[in-house]
């Protein structure tokens, strides 16, 4: 099936009033769009990655990467790329699979307070049986919720991330709080750090 016919099959099951299926903009992905009165917002069903999320009379809260792809099978950049099975560079490929593989949509929900929730599986082989269910609530506020269950029969050491990646006009102008006392990295000069009650970042 191309992306066309995907898109065409999924308006035929899910669209509703507020939402439909297309193709992202310069791209070849097939798109969830939504729009309700809290938000505009979009995911891809390549790799169950939000793409955006706008919410009524604001701003892009997320940073798509210009130098992104945006075609399979390579990784979308920016947005909320979703890190599963495993987070980092071991074993390959970088971040797991769950963000180079077309998830199946199995649901769109419209729920009693004016939200969209759209419904999200998959599951793999290797390097383990699991089925992974993602949901993404488009509301006053973004809900990502991401489940796993183990179909082996062995027990399997699971890493993920919901690696959002966030639109900043000022970066000397955000902080970070709550996460005082925990190990923290600097990536940029390869240091290590314990971090503060609240920290920042310089320009």
């Amino acid at each position: 099936m191309n992306t066309q016919e995907m898109v065409q099959d999924l308006n035929s099951k899910f669209q509703s009033d507020s939402i439909r299926f297309g193709i992202w903009e310069n791209s070849d992905l097939p798109t969830i769009f939504v729009a309700n009165k809290y938000c505009q917002g979009a995911v891809s069903v390549f790799g169950g990655h939000v793409l955006s999320y706008i919410p009524a009379g604001q701003q892009e809260v997320l940073m798509m990467s210009k130098a992104s792809h945006l075609a399979a099978p390579k990784a979308i950049r920016g947005g909320i790329p979703l890190c599963w099975p495993w987070f980092g560079g071991e074993p390959q490929p970088t971040h797991g699979t769950g963000r180079i593989q077309f998830w199946n949509v199995t649901a769109v929900i419209r729920e009693a307070d004016g939200s969209d929730t759209i419904c999200l599986t998959l599951s793999i082989e290797e390097p383990h049986r699991l089925d992974a269910s993602l949901k993404v609530n488009f509301g006053k506020k973004l809900s990502i919720t991401l489940n796993t269950v183990n179909q082996g029969d062995t027990a399997f050491v699971l890493a993920e991330g919901i690696h959002t990646y966030f639109s900043i006009g000022e970066i000397s102008q955000c902080f970070i709080h709550g996460l005082g006392g925990a190990k923290a990295e600097n990536r940029v000069d390869n240091t290590e750090f314990v971090a503060a009650d609240t920290f920042g970042f310089e320009a």
